[in-house]
């Protein structure tokens, strides 16, 4: 399923955080959209879920297999989240229900739209968590029993036991350690190949996304200044912007080869 996103703009405040921007996610493939803090990255994620902030004024358009999402109410995007589309967030303890147990929060996209019964919903959800590296043991446990690379394996498994064709990733591995983070990139990896979703990959880091994305588009004040392989943005930078994420990435974990 493809995502096309047209000459998008969302103003907040009279401030306009996503500026004009447009992109391509192509049937099956993994795109990465990187940049620094506030530069539009998380707001376009947004905007393609249709959870803005309700003073946002959005223009363009966000076609999701060639259906128009600009302007479609709550209600009518309400059956694609989580079933077409599903997304994982930054921070796995925000993301989770704190008063639900694992078991029945992975499944409850399958009981919102896959109408199967609660015993079938379970074992599926145990399924799921198998498939992220998680025993059935966690099914009962609560959100503050786990580590947080198990409650990020948690909302990974939330997110792809309906089957979306398209997944969103908006920085899923920041809160994590290095080594809980390589694992997690594998897993959004192999999962997304194995199941032919498109996966949108949201990050601020260069040395995440060559682990995960084969394309990227550079965002610097809500608009796309450089795009193409990440292989090339890695190793010719044109724009100042993605030479000064590569710096800063060479700065810490990433060397050039």
């Amino acid at each position: 399923m493809t995502l096309d996103v047209d000459d998008l703009t969302v103003t907040i405040g009279g401030r306009r955080v996503v500026d004009g921007l447009s992109l391509h996610l192509a049937d099956g493939a993994r795109l990465g959209l990187i940049g620094e803090s506030g530069s539009g990255k998380s707001m376009t994620t947004l905007a393609v879920l249709g959870l803005l902030p309700p003073q946002a004024v959005v223009t363009g358009s966000i076609r999701l297999d060639g259906r128009e999402l600009v302007g479609l109410s709550d209600r009518q995007l309400a059956p694609l989240r989580g079933a077409t589309i599903a997304a994982v967030f930054q921070d796995p303890r925000s993301a989770l229900d704190p008063v639900m147990t694992i078991g029945r929060q992975v499944a409850e996209p399958l009981r919102l739209h896959g109408r199967v019964s609660r015993s079938e919903a379970r074992r599926r959800a145990v399924e799921a968590l198998a498939e992220v590296g998680l025993d059935e043991s966690v099914a009962g446990s609560w959100p503050h029993q786990l580590s947080g690379g198990q409650r990020q394996r948690a909302v990974i498994a939330t997110a792809l036991i309906a089957r979306p064709a398209v997944l969103l990733a908006d920085e899923p591995t920041t809160a994590l350690d290095v080594t809980t983070q390589a694992e997690v990139l594998e897993l959004f990896r192999r999962l997304v190949d194995e199941r032919g979703a498109s996966l949108l990959f949201v990050t601020h880091d260069l040395a995440v996304l060559a682990q995960v994305a084969e394309e990227a588009s550079v965002l610097s004040r809500g608009r796309v200044v450089e795009s193409g392989p990440v292989a090339r943005l890695l190793g010719s930078p044109v724009h100042p912007v993605t030479r000064g994420l590569v710096e800063a990435t060479r700065a810490t974990t990433w060397r050039a080869p």
